[in-house]
């Protein structure tokens, strides 16, 4: 209701709707069409014909979900003890708005007539190739390499370590995949262990998260440049 800018009754009100406004307007793309970052908040510019205001967050335990369409005053909020996939979230978030605003349902229903369904794992050919980077840990980078190839010879090579075999490989806005492998830090102890990497990309570079499913997921952060070596 704050954000929506709706008064409670004998309440304080704790920020301005002009501070609530500049949230939501200061505006850093993504590089994806009309996805930004706000301030504490993603922005989406033409969700089905509306601007959405989302806030989202979860684990393999847990999801919850913030998403507002504010020029309808209308919110719905998505809470679960499961870690289900964003797709499944975003479809029952998605049936919620078409309840209540028929624009809304009339837009999803002629964007599934028209969408083409694309192979999750279809990914762009700009991401084929060698990149090299770090994994930041607690007690020391790692040298990483990750070779995509549109033959499926994906690999991911840790320090001088064995090349890893990559399984999982989808692209769904962001690069997902999983080697088996060791970062040989203290935490993880006993290997191989399932490491799950979401990447996204940033001109030339990959970024993102790593977590290693040891005795508890154990996040680690990764930045990749893009090679000449094929």
């Amino acid at each position: 209701m704050l954000f929506l800018k709706d008064q409670v009754n004998g309440g304080k009100k704790i920020i301005s709707n002009n501070s609530i406004d500049y949230m939501e307007n200061s505006l850093v793309s993504s590089g994806e069409a009309n996805r930004f970052h706000g301030l504490g908040w993603s922005i989406n510019t033409n969700y089905y014909g509306f601007k959405a205001v989302t806030g989202q967050g979860g684990t393999s335990d847990a999801n919850a979900w913030l998403r507002m369409i504010p020029s309808e005053d209308v919110a719905v909020i998505l809470l679960s003890n499961t870690g289900i996939s964003g797709d499944i979230c975003t479809n029952i978030i998605n049936e919620a708005f078409s309840s209540v605003l028929p624009k809304f349902k009339q837009n999803l229903s002629s964007y599934q007539k028209t969408d083409t369904p694309v192979q999750s794992f279809l990914i762009s050919d700009t991401l084929y190739g060698r990149w090299k980077g770090k994994i930041h840990t607690y007690k020391k980078d790692i040298n990483i390499t990750i070779s995509l190839s549109k033959e499926g010879n994906n690999f991911v090579t840790l320090e001088n370590d064995n090349a890893l075999k990559i399984s999982n490989l989808e692209f769904n806005e962001r690069l997902f995949f999983d080697v088996f492998g060791d970062l040989k830090v203290d935490d993880t102890e006993t290997a191989p262990y399932k490491m799950g990497f979401e990447l996204s990309r940033l001109d030339n570079k990959l970024y993102g998260a790593i977590t290693a499913n040891a005795k508890a997921q154990l996040p680690f952060w990764v930045e990749l440049n893009k090679t000449a070596e094929r």
